[in-house]
This record gives structure tokens, C-alpha cells and sequence, in this order.
């Protein structure tokens, strides 16, 4: 397991769920952070940061809360679409573009992944 650093905070940003059945819990190993960076890459992601209860506690998170640099528009949702799918997990996507207090502070506690 990898340990992916601390991060306390619960925030409201944009959820993604596309699976109307219940979602499976998701193991946080290096397959898993190896297929998010992967796809990321393929929509053109310059950063991914992991944030929110996976980082902090992974073995109990029920969803992934990921932040992304460098896919715009409705590539990020796409983006979100397709991990979710590949994932079988539940997930909140947030831009790191425009910056805000809220990036900036994912920024700071979020565990980089890319």
C-alpha cells in the first residue's frame, strides 16, 4: 500500500457518479494510481492530485476525490466518466484552473500523484 499523506478538510466541488449501482470500494495500490495517472495523461493532464478521504484514510474512503491540471471543458468530465468506469469507484473532479482558495489549499495538502 502506499501511503498518500494527510489531508482534513470536507469541502462541496463537482461529483461525478455515472454508476447507478452501488460503487465498489477501491484499493488504493500502485495498479490503481498507475491506470488514474495513465488516463490522465491520455486527456492531457499536466497534474493530478489526490484529496479528501482517500487520502487520508484510504482503507475506509468510499469515493476519490481528484484534481486535475491541463484538460479543460468537457474533456474533464470525460476524464471522469472514463476512470469511473475503469475504477468501479465513485468520483469528485475538481479543476485546478482558474486557481482558487480551494485549489490552492488542495495544492498544498493533496498528495500529487502526477
Amino acid at each position: 500500500m502506499i501511503h498518500l499523506g494527510e489531508f482534513g478538510i470536507d469541502a462541496s466541488f463537482i461529483f461525478m457518479n455515472t454508476h447507478k449501482e452501488k460503487s465498489i470500494k477501491l484499493t488504493l495500490n500502485k495498479a490503481n494510481i498507475e491506470k488514474i495517472v495513465s488516463l490522465a495523461r491520455s486527456y492531457g493532464a499536466t497534474r493530478v492530485i489526490l484529496f479528501g478521504s482517500a487520502a487520508v484514510k484510504p482503507d475506509e474512503a468510499k469515493d476519490l476525490d481528484l484534481a486535475f491540471d491541463g484538460v479543460s471543458g468537457w474533456k474533464l468530465f470525460e476524464l471522469g466518466a472514463r476512470l469511473e468506469e475503469e475504477l468501479k469507484v465513485q468520483l469528485d473532479i475538481v479543476s485546478l484552473n482558474p486557481p482558487t482558495r480551494f485549489t490552492r489549499l488542495i495544492e498544498t495538502k493533496g498528495q500529487q500523484l502526477l
